[in-house]
């Protein structure tokens, strides 16, 4: 759909002109680190959510496996790394973010248990994901609805398609793979209209 060339230019676009960049700063604000935590936000594309959380004092950073998402980057302090691989040791931060990465990976509870052992013993980690009412139909409705064109539209109406292909998790199956991984839930609410998109929150047991 996009050549290489303009892959970063594209997401730059959609951070930063459509509701998705709404949604991150939602997300951010839902998040609630405090001042002085440092927090890894996984995926981050160009930077926008450790933008937002850097304006209130956390020490934020952000990692991407695509060194195409920094060609211009929002915030200043970003790294390529793959999150299999994570290159920080364990109990580094006291917060992750993970937005829209998790429900597109063939195996998110391996990536899952990477993130988890980088995190810190009552650390938090925040997750933005598909819900399970999001599919290629809601998008469309959503996109009529809203009168989205453009990237806009063209963006929700294919995340409704791979929620279709790849993970939808509800608040049950997620209590449980955070349990999987030593986390215990402690909060989850539903956003985008009639709910198709679930924010999850979990805290490591000490």
């Amino acid at each position: 759909m996009h050549d290489m060339e303009n892959f970063s230019e594209y997401f730059l676009e959609l951070q930063t002109e459509t509701g998705w960049g709404r949604m991150l700063a939602s997300f951010a604000c839902w998040c609630a680190p405090k001042p002085g935590q440092k927090v890894l936000d996984v995926g981050c594309g160009p930077g926008l959510l450790p933008s937002y959380f850097s304006k209130d004092g956390i020490s934020a950073f952000g990692s991407d496996v695509d060194p195409e998402m920094f060609a211009h980057p929002l915030h200043p302090d970003v790294l390529i790394a793959d999150i299999i691989k994570m290159p920080f040791r364990e109990k580094s931060f006291d917060m992750i973010t993970v937005s829209n990465l998790f429900y597109l990976l063939p195996d998110p509870f391996v990536a899952m248990q990477t993130i988890v052992r980088i995190l810190k013993p009552e650390g938090q980690l925040c997750m933005l994901n598909p819900s399970e009412q999001m599919s290629l139909a809601a998008a469309e409705k959503l996109a009529v609805d809203s009168e989205l064109v453009g990237v806009a539209r063209e963006s929700l109406l294919g995340y409704g398609q791979q929620a279709e292909e790849c993970f939808r998790w509800s608040e049950d199956d997620l209590k449980k793979i955070f349990r999987d991984i030593g986390l215990t839930m402690t909060e989850t609410t539903l956003k985008m209209g009639t709910g198709l998109v679930r924010y999850a929150k979990g805290v490591k047991k000490s």
